[in-house]
Parts: structure tokens; C-alpha cells; sequence
């Protein structure tokens, strides 16, 4: 259940990203994602320091130690699941023109990564991710999902 709650809640934030972020503080790679929604419509994206009205529009997600956390950016982030062994996410892209070995898929090396520039990310369309988890018995199981990012098409 952690998983899949886990799960749901990545899928709706990242359907809303305006932007694939790459930064110390906000990477993008196998292990760790990060993204920015302009929530309240402003045309500018608020930061971790975002006062009140405002609020955060910046979201990174990584495990460490068998969590997976959330937050404004990384080390400033709340439990989203724990009992997790390993998450990954894989990048895709729908600019055929990026497509060369023309098999109708622009996978993460037709894009450029990993590792990701900013430049690179501009290009991710649709996000795959899987969490694997560890139960009390050492029981594991798999876990994923895909998000298609609404407002990242690219033609």
C-alpha cells in the first residue's frame, strides 16, 4: 500500500511539471528526481524559501536509507514511503526528430543521458518510474508507473 500511495502521489505531481530541474540541490538522474510546477499560475517558479501565500514549486524526489522522501529539495524533504529498497526512474522523450535508431522510441540515450545537462532534460516527455520495496518477511516487490508530463509536450 505504502508503494502504491507512494506511486500515485509521484504520478499527479509530475503530470503538472513545467520543468525537469538539474542542480545540487535539485538533481535528476537514475536515483533521484526534480521538477518544478508554477502551482499558482504566476509565471515564476517559488523556491524552498517561498513566504507564505506562496508556497514551494519546486519538488525532489530520492531514497536514502530505506526511505523515499519529498520535498522543496534535496535534504529538505518529508517521508513520502519507507521499506524502500531501490526507486528509478527512466526518461522518455516524443520528438521523433531525436529518434535515431528509428524504433518509434526516444529513450534516455536518443535524449542525451544520463547523466542529464538541463539542455537534455528540456527534451523528457514521459517519466517511468518503479520503487522496490522490502516487507517485514525480506519479501520484495516491484513496483512502477509511468507519467505523461502535460505541460512538457514537445513536437
Amino acid at each position: 500500500q505504502n508503494a502504491r500511495s507512494a506511486l500515485r502521489t509521484m504520478v499527479r505531481e509530475l503530470r503538472q511539471a513545467d520543468q525537469l530541474l538539474q542542480a545540487a540541490d535539485n538533481p535528476s538522474g537514475k536515483t533521484e528526481l526534480s521538477f518544478a510546477v508554477d502551482w499558482d499560475g504566476d509565471g515564476s517558479i517559488s523556491g524552498c524559501g517561498a513566504t507564505p501565500p506562496d508556497v514551494p514549486e519546486t519538488i525532489t524526489y530520492y531514497a536514502q536509507s530505506g526511505v523515499l522522501y519529498s520535498g522543496c529539495k534535496k535534504g529538505d524533504a518529508v517521508p513520502l514511503a519507507d521499506n524502500v529498497d531501490e526507486v528509478e526512474f527512466t526518461m522518455f522523450g516524443s520528438s521523433l526528430g531525436l529518434d535515431a535508431n528509428g524504433d518509434g522510441v526516444v529513450d534516455e540515450t536518443e535524449l542525451g543521458g544520463p547523466p542529464w545537462t538541463t539542455t537534455e532534460l528540456a527534451n523528457v516527455t514521459r517519466i517511468k518510474m518503479s520503487i522496490t520495496m522490502s516487507d517485514e518477511d525480506g519479501e520484495e516487490q516491484a513496483y512502477g508507473a509511468q507519467a505523461y508530463l502535460r505541460n512538457r509536450a514537445v513536437s
